[in-house]
């Protein structure tokens, strides 16, 4: 069995042999602060994130205000005209399409590797967004996400 300090020597001396000696030492020295950085960063999403009664209760919080209201002031604010409307509906009926396209992508690279699992919950998540974004300039109403998903579920579901 060989001693633990010879095999560092030899470490060494191929490190120095080959002209690599930098490498441990610029590691180092790149690590500790990404290190600290990451925890920082870890420690700050903690402390900003809720807790899964307070996003449960948010979720489950029902508003007082009505739906069109909301879109008549969501359509003031971004100078909707009816011309726009019907812009942005066709621009997320694209968008949505584009959407499908990325999940059926996501479920062909799930063929040959899991990272289209990524792609293909990417898509989903897109897909969403646009759909709800179009219902809520068809209907001119601006409902909260939630019910917007009873809603489709219901749809769908029924």
């Amino acid at each position: 069995m060989g001693n633990k300090k010879t095999g560092s020597r030899i470490g060494k001396a191929v490190l120095w042999g080959t002209g690599l000696a930098a490498v441990p030492g610029i590691a180092k020295t790149i690590a500790s602060p990404v290190k600290d950085l990451a925890s920082d960063t870890k420690d700050a999403i903690r402390s900003k994130t809720p807790t899964i009664q307070e996003a449960k209760a948010a979720w489950n919080a029902e508003i007082a205000e009505d739906p069109s209201e909301y879109f008549v002031a969501y359509a003031k604010k971004f100078h909707l005209s009816d011309e726009n409307i019907l812009a942005l509906e066709k621009q997320y009926q694209l968008l949505f399409t584009v959407s499908v396209l990325l999940i059926l992508g996501g479920l062909v690279l799930l063929y040959w590797n899991l990272s289209g699992m990524l792609l293909a919950a990417a898509g989903i998540v897109a897909s969403l967004g646009t759909l709800y974004r179009r219902d809520a300039l068809h209907y001119r109403k601006l409902t909260t996400f939630r019910n917007w998903m009873k809603e489709r579920f219901w749809w769908i579901f029924g």
